[in-house]
């Protein structure tokens, strides 16, 4: 099955399945679906080549939150799957738990002909746009308030 020939139901299902590995907050089947050169472009970082390097970013990443998920809502043109998401963010240790929801926009590059059904990798590059500055501000005080020794 080609991308072009997929499902809505085969595509939402794909995408809900990649967004669950990563609301899992580890990067344990990250490789599922990033091909093993596959980039991701994250908001302002800089450009992540290779498996490796994006579950090493996300490794450092995870620890810091408590929870995350993602709202989703896609569309798709050639090898291309658009979406919109809100995604919502707890700050581990944050004595305040609070939520904070981010709105972001993501595109995945996949694979020509890619397969949902192979189980295969299908992510080339994933590029996500998004201003995390709000969760990063949490952590920041998290981190103060922890050297300060008040948590």
């Amino acid at each position: 099955m080609s991308l072009q020939n997929a499902s809505q139901q085969d595509i939402t299902a794909w995408v809900e399945g990649f967004h669950r590995a990563s609301d899992s907050l580890t990067t344990t089947n990250l490789g599922k679906f990033y091909t093993k050169n596959g980039t991701l472009k994250f908001a302002n970082n800089e450009l992540l080549v290779g498996l490796d390097a994006i579950n090493t970013f996300f490794g450092a990443t995870f620890p810091l939150l408590s929870s995350m998920k993602h709202d989703i809502v896609t569309d798709v043109i050639g090898n291309k799957i658009y979406q919109t998401c809100t995604i919502t963010y707890t700050v581990k240790d944050d004595p305040h738990s609070r939520s904070i929801k981010i709105p972001a926009m993501g595109v995945f590059h996949l694979v020509p002909c890619a397969d949902f059904k192979s189980g295969e990798p299908l992510i080339e590059r994933f590029d996500v746009f998004l201003d995390g500055s709000e969760v990063f501000g949490v952590v920041g005080e998290v981190q103060k308030l922890k050297a300060e020794g008040e948590i």
